[in-house]
């Protein structure tokens, strides 16, 4: 019986850590620490998404694979960026949140 609990544990521990999350999670938007309202990123189901900071703002499109959320921008700033040339991922943590450089965000 002790074994079968640390089985179950391990397994627990396991999809945990290995987190996976469906495209509908990524989609809505997003408050950086959860609270704060100036600083947001909204994700479309069009594929495409925006940001907005204090003092900046930016477009795109983005796709997701479970564990990263990617985005591609085709606007910063209110300029137009050539369709390809700035682009990366970001970390889907195992609690949900979405990882930015060292901001968390959360779903509003």
């Amino acid at each position: 019986m002790k074994k079968l609990a640390l089985i179950s544990l391990a397994i627990s521990i396991a999809a945990i850590a290995f987190a996976d999350f469906p495209r509908e999670h990524v989609i809505g938007k997003w408050l950086l620490n959860g609270t704060n309202k100036s600083t947001t990123w909204t994700f479309k189901k069009d594929d495409t998404f925006a940001f907005k900071g204090p003092a900046t703002s930016s477009k795109g499109k983005w796709s997701t694979d479970g564990s990263y959320v990617k985005v591609v921008w085709t606007e910063i700033d209110g300029k137009a960026v050539k369709e390809g040339t700035v682009k990366t991922k970001y970390k889907l943590n195992d609690d949900g949140s979405l990882q930015i450089d060292r901001f968390v965000y959360r779903k509003k």
